[in-house]
């Protein structure tokens, strides 16, 4: 049997979405081959700092007692000695002072042979860790610098793929410094944004998270004061009529695209944060109930997005059907996982079983990182 891969599976982060982070590596480290993989995790806090030992297990431990419903169903096989894994499986900086410094000389000194990056929104998913990776030529699993940051800003992903010819619904862009500078101006000019009803988003964040629906310039204000607490760039987004699709998309320069999922939308088309990740999600159609032609087209826009926004490894790619018309939305860098997450699940329906998928993920990983060594950084 071939040696395990050290694997540093880093998770947690300096962001809203901390904490479905960690019920995300949870879920991923349940699910992983033991036998393949020498796990070490490194568990970043909310202050953005690489948290000693005993806090680290902490953290981990604290979301498995008495709550195993909420974040594994009964179809997940989870091993007899989970919580025994997570304590023996936590790595450390070598002072228990948990700087952030010591993370980097942690990664440099223990000669991993791959991680992977589990963390939704700010600090992880906007490229920040993936660059530290690439600094130190540590292989990762999921996108790379690039990805992550294109398919990150909700923004520049739409113009990206609207470049390539893939319609997205009309949105304008408005930044904090803008707005607190002359909001007077930015509502008199109201005729350059998309109109109403319409969504008002922070670029950069996923999960719905600061997320509000507006029927009317009145209630600009509001939404965009709920935006600038997470972000300097706020999206405004024209509210359309429509059925909401995601697809999977995993690979490299030849990445394969998943059935499509349908969400379960309420009745004003918002998926918030407990629609997303409760019991709600449940009315999410998977694999999605859609004629074959649909499906293709749906399949086809998602790989065309994927390779648009120079994504790898991994993704989930969320599109609009308007009409007969296919709309990009998003991009999901890093997708979670968990009992309420949809990425695994569109998989599995797929035929590919999450400890499957996390081999795939890692190998894809891997490959990039074979590729970029190829790449010459001398002139001569």
């Amino acid at each position: 049997m071939a040696k395990p891969y050290k694997l540093a599976l880093l998770c947690g982060g300096k962001a809203v979405e901390h904490e479905h982070a960690v019920k995300s590596a949870l879920y991923i480290l349940a699910h992983i081959n033991a036998a393949k993989y020498d796990v070490h995790i490194l568990y970043i806090d909310r202050e953005g700092r690489l948290a000693e030992r005993k806090a680290a297990r902490a953290a981990l431990l604290t979301p498995l007692k008495g709550n195993w419903d909420e974040l594994f169903s009964s179809e997940d096989t989870i091993p007899d000695d989970f919580t025994d894994r997570i304590r023996a499986w936590v790595d450390a900086p070598y002072s228990d002072a948990g700087v952030y410094a010591s993370g980097f000389e942690l990664l440099l000194k223990n000669h991993y042979d791959v991680a992977f990056p589990v963390f939704h929104g700010q600090a992880g998913e906007d490229g920040q860790i993936q660059g530290l990776l690439d600094c130190i030529n540590l292989p990762y699993a999921g996108c790379d610098l690039t990805g992550t940051v294109a398919g990150n800003d909700k923004e520049l992903a739409k113009r990206l793929v609207r470049d390539i010819g893939i319609p997205v619904a009309d949105f304008n862009c408005i930044y904090r410094e803008d707005w607190e500078k002359d909001r007077e101006s930015i509502k008199t000019g109201i005729a350059g944004l998309p109109g109403y009803p319409a969504f008002v988003k922070p670029a950069g964040l996923g999960s719905s998270i600061g997320i509000s629906r507006i029927e009317s310039p009145l209630e600009l204000d509001g939404a965009l004061d709920i935006v600038f607490r997470y972000n300097r760039k706020a999206v405004v987004e024209k509210a359309l009529n429509v059925r909401e699709f995601g697809v999977g998309v995993i690979g490299n320069s030849s990445p394969s695209a998943s059935l499509p999922l349908e969400f379960g939308l309420p009745e004003d088309g918002f998926l918030d944060y407990a629609s997303k990740y409760g019991e709600e999600s449940q009315t999410d159609t998977i694999p999605a109930r859609i004629p074959n032609e649909l499906q293709e087209r749906l399949q086809s826009t998602a790989v065309k997005a994927y390779r648009a926004l120079c994504l790898s490894g991994m993704a989930r790619i969320d599109l609009f059907l308007s009409s007969d018309k296919v709309l990009f939305n998003e991009a999901n860098t890093v997708p979670g996982f968990g009992r309420y997450s949809v990425f695994s699940k569109i998989w599995a329906a797929s035929g590919i079983p999450l400890p499957d998928l996390i081999d795939k993920i890692v190998s894809y990983g891997l490959e990039l990182h074979r590729e970029k060594q190829k790449l010459n950084f001398r002139y001569k």
